[in-house]
């Protein structure tokens, strides 16, 4: 990267080339140590970039997290209420309904003892033809 920036102009592009002879000159160790701070240099840069692009990526997935917990929040107690609201107009059909078996019940009771006086009746007027026949006889 410096030697880019050294060769960008004559008088640096010469101090770039002295550089590189100074290099060579120093032979494969001084070759490698180079290379790896280059590469120290590129693993640096490329630790950043990566932080950096995990830190965007935590955030939109926090923000994103953040959103669908309150939609779901939001849900949940729409579900509650609609919930609360089933149990209220199924107790008030329960109530309803034992109502209407109470009422049931109360007519079935009247509707027998009616129908025990008009047996009764029944039986008396037989009674009575039976009577009416027996003068007529008799």
């Amino acid at each position: 990267m410096d030697l880019l920036l050294l060769a960008q102009s004559v008088e640096k592009a010469e101090k770039g080339v002295g550089l590189l002879q100074t290099i060579l000159a120093g032979g494969v160790p001084l070759i490698c140590l180079c290379v790896a701070v280059l590469m120290g240099g590129f693993a640096l840069y490329q630790m950043r970039r990566n932080n950096t692009l995990e830190r965007e990526y935590r955030e939109t997935v926090q923000l994103d997290a953040a959103a669908r917990l309150a939609g779901t929040e939001k849900l949940l107690r729409e579900q509650i209420d609609r919930d609360r609201e089933a149990n209220e107009i199924v107790t008030a059909t329960i109530q309803a309904v034992e109502g209407f078996s109470h009422s049931l019940k109360e007519q079935q009771a009247s509707c027998e003892a009616t129908k025990r006086v008009c047996e009764e009746m029944v039986t008396q007027m037989r009674n009575l033809e039976e009577t009416v026949r027996r003068f007529r006889d008799g």
